[in-house]
């Protein structure tokens, strides 16, 4: 569902002042932020550390591709093959 800031406003100022409502967005967003900024320090490291530890893997990868490529070559004609040795 798309959050639309018209109609929240709209429906807020019913029921609080603007003024109320300006400073309630305004303290939730500073907790917000506040929750962000600590969740990005608890897991920094480990942000790091993941991206370190992806440095080359592209290689690797890479050279599992052929090898790969052959062993499916070699699965898909393996039931062919047993197919024609039939009688």
């Amino acid at each position: 569902e798309d959050f639309d800031v018209d109609h929240v406003v709209s429906d807020c100022r019913k029921r609080v002042q603007l003024k109320a409502l300006r400073d309630d967005l305004e303290l939730y967003y500073k907790l917000l932020k506040t929750a962000m900024v600590e969740l990005i320090n608890k897991d920094y490291a480990d942000f790091v550390n993941l991206s370190t530890n992806l440095v080359g893997m592209d290689k690797a990868l890479n050279q599992l591709s052929v090898p790969l490529g052959q062993l499916r070559e070699e699965v898909l004609v393996s039931p062919q093959v047993t197919v024609n040795k039939l009688p």
